[in-house]
């Protein structure tokens, strides 16, 4: 069997079948490296004119004789004088052709090869005589084919200056603290890969950073991607209510689609837009939380939800993902922060409650101010002997002011402002010339950074003064 004219044989069946691109690929060709070029052209047709070109590509093919199933990916051993070669070229494309026993089943594997590439494999072969490259399978689409040769000529002209220049990384630029301006482009000749997501999974692409002069020059190859998160800046809406100003969207390869909205909230969709699971794990503050719960509780009661005026029906989510959702304990549970917030309120709290870095003592000392505060009950707590304490809840220093009733060994937590809460302020040894006042003036000058949190600080620190 002829490995050779096979695996030629089969990139030019490949090539020809495209609208951009045309085959100078021969067998027992006498040049040194490459085994040929692909023309590529600015306009799809079946005759190109010789100005319509865009540039050649200087071609690698090899076969390979291997068992079915072929791999995913493939790993080869190329020459490291080959490589220079392509350097001196700016870039190559190199094809590795699997053929089975009969040579009946082909795989074409591909890797784009550009100066930025190369600088990056060449660096560490001092000495070396092969260099193993890692290479994927190519498309079998006539327009993917195209993308990727198209990009080639595109890239190439962007990387002219790093043949016999240095190779920077991101890191390399980073490491003084200021980073360029970055960015990314491709060509595309179908429709569906216009989506800038879309085109990443697919193909992969190069990174570049301004430099003087308008110049730029690539700091990274993004290739093999599994996964592409945006955020994007568009309201999610709820019957008339907005809910949201962004969202996060993140796509697999060939997978689902997951959209992120707020701390914890996120919702699946099928690769076909039919199938909508919905996911909350509570993250965040008190308030983030609350937002989270509010906002999935009505998108159930409401079938759905709006992002930028296009419904995400939830209506269409399977039964047992209703089942395993539980908007009953949802409902509950919502319930139970929103009396925690109001709880915060009484007392004047301004800060959100971080719950991400509450431990069990803080959820103890939560329920104790939930119980006392917002339902008025005696709680069991220890005796400091004090009308003034405070109570550290994760992030925040409450103060609050104690009754104790005697007989029970009980305390009722209450608000440490309430203006019917006083104390008698005289000068030592003259209690007789003592006036009542708020309990609030006793706050020492001092403590009041450690309470930001209060609401009234302003008015407690002119009493103060």
């Amino acid at each position: 069997m002829d490995l050779e004219n096979m695996a030629i044989s089969a990139v030019s069946k490949v090539i020809s079948k495209t609208d951009y691109l045309t085959p100078a690929i021969n067998s027992n060709d006498t040049q040194p490296t490459w085994d040929g070029f692909v023309y590529a052209y600015k306009h799809p047709g079946n005759n190109h004119s010789k100005d319509d070109m865009l540039g050649r590509i200087p071609v690698q093919v090899k076969g390979h004789q291997a068992n079915l199933p072929y791999p995913e990916t493939i790993s080869f051993s190329a020459d490291i004088s080959d490589l220079n070669n392509y350097m001196g070229e700016s870039g190559c494309i190199y094809l590795v052709v699997y053929c089975d026993d009969d040579g009946e089943n082909e795989q074409i594997y591909y890797k784009v090869l550009l100066p930025y590439d190369l600088h990056n494999i060449l660096k560490d072969c001092t000495n070396k005589a092969t260099k193993t490259i890692h290479l994927r399978p190519l498309p079998t689409g006539k327009n993917d084919v195209s993308n990727i040769f198209l990009n080639f000529v595109r890239d190439r002209k962007k990387q002219y200056a790093s043949v016999q220049g240095n190779v920077f990384s991101l890191d390399d630029i980073a490491k003084d603290g200021q980073i360029p301006e970055l960015s990314f482009g491709y060509t595309t000749v179908s429709v569906e890969d216009r989506e800038p997501t879309t085109y990443m999974l697919k193909y992969g692409l190069y990174v570049y950073a301004k430099a003087g002069y308008g110049l730029e020059f690539a700091v990274d190859h993004l290739e093999n991607i599994q996964m592409v998160t945006t955020k994007i800046q568009r309201s999610i809406t709820i019957g008339e209510k907005k809910y949201y100003d962004n969202y996060l969207v993140s796509r697999k390869v060939g997978g689902d689609t997951e959209v992120k909205i707020g701390k914890g909230l996120s919702v699946t969709i099928d690769s076909n837009g039919k199938s909508v699971k919905i996911d909350l794990s509570l993250k965040g503050t008190l308030q983030e939380r609350i937002k989270d719960l509010t906002s999935v509780i009505d998108a159930f009661d409401a079938g759905g939800f709006y992002i930028n005026g296009v419904e995400i029906p939830i209506r269409n989510a399977s039964t047992q993902d209703y089942i395993d959702f539980d908007i009953s304990a949802k409902k509950e549970h919502l319930q139970e922060l929103t009396i925690a917030k109001k709880t915060l309120d009484m007392l004047h709290v301004q800060n959100d409650l971080d719950m991400d870095a509450m431990d069990e003592q803080d959820y103890r000392n939560l329920n104790l101010l939930i119980s006392s505060v917002y339902y008025g009950k005696w709680v069991p707590m220890s005796d400091t002997g004090k009308v003034v304490g405070y109570f550290h809840i994760a992030n925040l220093q409450i103060i609050v002011c104690v009754k104790k009733d005697p007989e029970r060994g009980l305390f009722k937590i209450t608000d440490f402002f309430l203006p019917t809460l006083t104390v008698r302020m005289a000068l030592e040894g003259k209690p007789e010339n003592g006036v009542d006042c708020p309990s609030f003036v006793t706050i020492l000058s001092q403590s009041l950074n450690t309470f930001l949190y209060i609401q009234k600080k302003e008015a407690a620190l002119n009493l103060m003064v």
